[in-house]
């Protein structure tokens, strides 16, 4: 089973954010510090196979370490936390230098990182807090990325904003933290909210059918927040079904962004895009773990949400191009 997770600046800041990070992993984080070695391998345990914001993060830690000489093995939980244990194991059985991980169950996971700590490997945690890790990622910063679209829906429904919600399960830690932080968002800006159902992983199928039933049951709904692009594309679907005209009387929201989720945009399936920073999520981390590696002190990285539509979704910066 595969399970969505999740983590506002101006449009500007895109190239100059990931230019600025792909910069300060060259220099070693804030502190001017560079990689001391290289030549050493580290692992990334991320929590799917295929997802926008876990391909993101692997492409960002490739990009550090792509330039300073430090290899990445990659594995994959395919959203199975008894395996993303195993696979933990597995890279400190292989001596890596250190380990990033996107944990989908951290109390789960406290075992592996135990034997980690105890082999002087050390872990970068960007799930949230877990015991012999750093912390790549607060509570707040979660909360932020989750509440960041519902501005831009309010502006577009002042006179009446009526939500629907697409959650997602809840033993994953970061996915309760942003609903309720949407929540709270939007009856802050007056917008009622007339139902949730929770998705079981990223299916579309499933975000279509659930995105129907709950059009079918409010009829007067007007926004749609989601967990991730693919399944506010599919509700965007499902709510053209229902007669719905999206980016005029109806608009869905979500947080993650990759080519796919700016076409989505462009095709106006995804109103309202959140780039939640997974790419610059990834380098920062790689720069953070070498600095452990090496014994120095490291700290979080806070993304800046960036919010996308129709109106500068060609200003997206694909990752690619920002490490160059």
């Amino acid at each position: 089973m595969r399970h969505r997770y999740p983590l506002i600046a101006a449009v500007a800041a895109v190239a100059c954010t990931a230019a600025a990070i792909v910069g300060a992993g060259s220099a070693g984080g804030s502190s001017g510090h560079a990689a001391a070695s290289g030549g050493y391998t580290i692992g990334f345990s991320k929590h799917v196979n295929s997802e926008t914001a876990a391909n993101a993060m692997v492409a960002g830690v490739q990009c550090w370490a792509g330039r300073h000489n430090v290899k990445v093995e990659v594995v994959s939980a395919n959203g199975n936390p008894s395996k993303q244990i195993t696979d933990v194991q597995t890279l400190v059985t292989k001596r890596v230098k250190g380990i990033v991980a996107f944990a989908l169950d951290l109390k789960g996971i406290a075992p592996a990182f135990a034997q980690a700590a105890r082999q002087h490997v050390p872990v970068v945690s960007l799930a949230g807090p877990a015991p012999n890790s750093l912390a790549f990622a607060s509570d707040g910063d979660i909360a932020r990325i989750g509440a960041a679209a519902v501005p831009e829906l309010k502006r577009m429904f002042p006179r009446g904003g009526k939500a629907l919600i697409l959650g997602g399960p809840s033993f994953i830690r970061a996915i309760p933290i942003e609903v309720k932080a949407v929540r709270n968002a939007m009856r802050a800006a007056g917008i009622q909210i007339l139902g949730q159902a929770d998705l079981t992983g990223v299916n579309p199928n499933e975000a279509r059918q659930k995105a129907g039933d709950l059009l079918t049951r409010y009829p007067k709904a007007n926004m749609l927040w989601t967990l991730g692009p693919q399944a506010a594309a599919a509700a965007g679907l499902a709510a053209r079904q229902h007669g719905k005209k999206l980016g005029k009387n109806f608009a869905t929201a979500a947080p993650g962004v990759d080519a796919t989720a700016i076409k989505f945009v462009k095709q106006g399936l995804v109103t309202v895009l959140i780039d939640n920073q997974p790419f610059q999520l990834g380098v920062a981390a790689a720069a953070a773990l070498d600095r452990l590696i090496n014994k120095r002190p490291a700290g979080p990285f806070h993304p800046r949400p960036i919010v996308y539509t129709k109106r500068n979704a060609s200003k997206w910066l694909p990752p690619s191009r920002a490490c160059r």
